[in-house]
């Protein structure tokens, strides 16, 4: 019940930010013929400086930022946007591949616990840490099977004595009971600025 809820919430909230997003490139587009005029009113004028500077704004319009569609799957599009908004919440790098059909033979659920523990405790791990940022990359392995990969910034090591990897969650999820899996965990340092980090890497086949 409790991952039917989650998933409601977020869907709610992803496709009343696609229709704002929709709507703020309707708008951006309507306006592309005024700016191309007052563009080509400076360049008939000889001034480069201004042009560059004038495209240079409209490139940085949050209307032309990356897309809150960030993968073919609606699911996990609720799940990446709600974990984009409490980056930009943190002050947290969220860097995001994922490629094209990879998720499909996982279940709603599997797919749900799996990524909503998976981020959550990444943004837990990386919040309040300056430049923190996360990693998540998802690509296929094979013609039966797909690579899961994050890295994340971390203040302390995740691992508790007897190796098995802490959640700062309260309700802690079990995941993906229904399909095979590989996994493979590291934690150090590594960078030019040797930052702590914490790096997951999981195979998954097709059932």
């Amino acid at each position: 019940m409790q991952i039917l809820l989650q998933k409601e919430s977020a869907a709610v909230n992803y496709f009343d930010a696609l229709h704002k997003q929709d709507e703020k490139q309707k708008i951006l587009i309507h306006d592309i013929r005024k700016h191309l005029s007052s563009i080509a009113e400076l360049n008939e004028k000889n001034e480069p400086q201004k042009v560059a500077s004038y495209i240079h704004e409209i490139i940085k319009s949050s209307d032309l930022q990356t897309s809150v569609r960030i993968s073919d799957n609606d699911l996990l599009n609720t799940i990446i946007f709600k974990v984009k908004q409490q980056c930009t919440e943190f002050h947290i790098s969220l860097i995001t591949d994922v490629r094209t059909g990879c998720v499909d033979f996982l279940s709603e659920y599997d797919l749900t616990a799996l990524f909503s523990n998976l981020l959550d405790n990444a943004v837990d791990a990386a919040k309040n840490i300056p430049n923190s940022f996360i990693e998540l990359n998802i690509s296929a392995h094979s013609h039966n099977s797909i690579v899961i990969s994050m890295v994340n910034s971390c203040k302390k090591d995740p691992f508790t004595r007897s190796h098995r990897l802490t959640s700062t969650k309260k309700d802690k999820q079990k995941s993906v009971h229904k399909v095979k899996f590989l996994m493979n965990t590291r934690y150090g340092r590594g960078g030019r600025t040797q930052r702590l980090k914490f790096r997951i890497t999981m195979r998954f086949f097709a059932p």
